[in-house]
């Protein structure tokens, strides 16, 4: 909060939810409505696939996809260290 201005009386943070959104330009709705499409038609964390012949929840999908990312991101780091002997940055 600035100085010299009072919070909202909900104590609410001020969003841009708050105030009315500017008109959009025919990009910027084509890329609305894309987004809300995709949306609209997400699906719920225990919908089930099929992944190397097992039945597998988009919950399993998304913790699988984040260990990878942690694993891969740890090698990097690894191999960081080793060329500027960096550590713990």
């Amino acid at each position: 909060m600035r100085p010299g201005r009072e919070p909202p009386a909900n104590n609410r943070p001020v969003t841009t939810i708050d105030r009315p959104m500017p008109p959009l330009n025919a990009d910027e709705r084509t890329t609305l409505e894309s987004w809300l499409d995709f949306h609209r038609a997400a699906r719920a964390l225990t919908d089930t696939g099929r992944f190397m012949g097992q039945d597998v929840s988009l919950r399993w999908i998304y913790v699988h996809l984040i260990e990878e990312y942690a694993r891969h991101n740890g090698h990097a780091d690894l191999i960081r260290e080793r060329i500027d002997g960096a550590t713990g940055v």
